[in-house]
Order: structure tokens, then C-alpha cells, then sequence
């Protein structure tokens, strides 16, 4: 069983359940705090998180040599019902179809999913490489093996987030955009992420994006805004 089985497992156990039932409830309260509760499952530390009245994440703390944040697995609401992320998708299929977990999962849709990526701390991270890159080389032209290639292609950048293919492509305005690769059908930009004074990004969602935008950040889905 691998990482992410792992914590598909531990987001359908029956103790996270019955703990998030507690915490729906208006005298909950673990240690003074009333929207936070640590969990050990699988030697993995997990922590149950009541971003709003109605809704409570399962999150794990990722450390990276520049960052610390909660990632959610997925979030429960009032009704218990279980909503899981795009990454873990894959995951929770496999073990539901060898029996090895029991209930089911609502799936959030690709433009959720999407924005998600968006506005993680693995996206922002490559965006100020991008800008990183562009402070240092600018717009100078390239050629590899003789053929030109053009300046903001430099610092474009492919990768997966969020289970999906992903894409910071570098404007002509000298900031790095995010895309969906085409292979999912969702055009255009999603994110902006325009640097500031020093080392400081400005970080914005497309106007189609914002209402999504803000919904996800008050459930602290966008772990681009997360701190331990």
C-alpha cells in the first residue's frame, strides 16, 4: 500500500468520523481549542480542522526545506459526508474496489480541482522560480540546436498538482500564469502571480475564477495561504 492509500485509509476510518461528529457539536472543545484536533493513524500524524461551521478537513503537515503547511486529504460536512481531493481520487478508487474501504466519496469537479492546484504552495514555489529566473536572465532569446526559442518559453513550467497536468506559462507582461494542460479541456488562465516590492507575490485568480477562489480559501483548501 502506498503513501496515498495510506491516507485514503485514515480519512475513512471509523475513529476520524466519529471525532469530526464531535467536533459539529457546539461544546467541542480538545485542549482549548475548538477547531483542531491531532489524529495518529498508520504512524502518520493527521489533524482534523473545523474551517467553518459546516465543514471539517483532514489534513496532514508537509515539510519541505521552505515551507510547512496543512494539506487537506479531503473534508467532511455536517452530514458526514466525505468529499475527497483530486489527488487522492485514484487512491480511494482502488481500495473501494478491492473492499478494502467501506462508504463512499463525493468527487469535486475539475474546475475545483484546478484551483486548487492553482493556489498550492507547490505552484507558487515554481512561480517564484519562474520570476527567479526571469530577474536574472530577462528577455534574452535562446537557441537549441539552431532554432530561436522565444524569451517567455524560458520560463514556463510543466508539472502535476493536484493530480492534474498542470502549466505556468510566463506572459509577455513578465509573470507566470496558470493552465490546465489541454488534455483536460479547461481553457484559459485560472491564477496570476505578479511579483511586488522584494520578494513578496501578488497573488490573484482570473475574474472567472474569483467567486471559486474565495469559497476555497474560507474552507483552507488553497495551501498557498496555509500555515501551521
Amino acid at each position: 500500500m502506498d503513501i496515498k492509500e495510506e491516507f485514503v485509509q485514515a480519512l475513512f476510518d471509523k475513529s476520524v468520523k466519529e471525532k469530526v461528529s464531535q467536533m459539529f457539536q457546539s461544546n467541542f472543545d480538545f485542549n482549548g481549542h475548538k477547531d483542531r484536533i491531532p489524529i495518529d493513524l498508520f504512524d502518520i500524524s493527521f489533524r482534523l480542522f473545523k474551517a467553518t461551521s459546516a465543514y471539517v478537513n483532514f489534513e496532514f503537515l508537509v515539510r519541505s526545506p521552505n515551507n510547512r503547511y496543512f494539506q487537506a486529504v479531503g473534508f467532511f460536512d455536517k452530514d458526514l459526508n466525505i468529499y475527497i481531493l483530486n489527488e487522492y481520487a485514484e487512491a480511494f478508487q482502488k481500495l473501494k474496489a478491492a473492499g478494502q474501504i467501506a462508504g463512499s466519496s463525493k468527487l469535486l469537479d475539475k474546475k475545483i480541482n484546478a484551483v486548487i492546484a492553482a493556489f498550492s504552495m507547490p505552484t507558487i514555489n515554481l512561480a517564484l522560480q519562474s520570476l527567479s529566473e526571469f530577474k536574472e536572465i530577462g528577455w534574452q532569446t535562446e537557441f537549441r540546436d539552431g532554432i530561436m526559442i522565444p524569451a517567455t518559453m524560458r520560463f514556463d513550467k510543466h508539472y502535476e498538482c493536484n493530480g492534474l497536468t498542470c502549466e505556468l506559462l510566463f506572459s509577455d507582461q513578465g509573470y507566470p500564469q496558470f493552465y490546465l494542460d489541454n488534455k483536460h479541456q479547461l481553457d484559459g488562465a485560472i491564477g496570476a502571480y505578479i511579483p511586488g516590492e522584494g520578494d513578496r507575490l501578488s497573488i490573484h485568480p482570473t475574474v472567472e475564477y474569483k467567486d471559486l477562489f474565495d469559497k476555497l480559501s474560507k474552507l483552507s483548501l488553497l495551501t498557498a495561504f496555509k500555515t501551521p
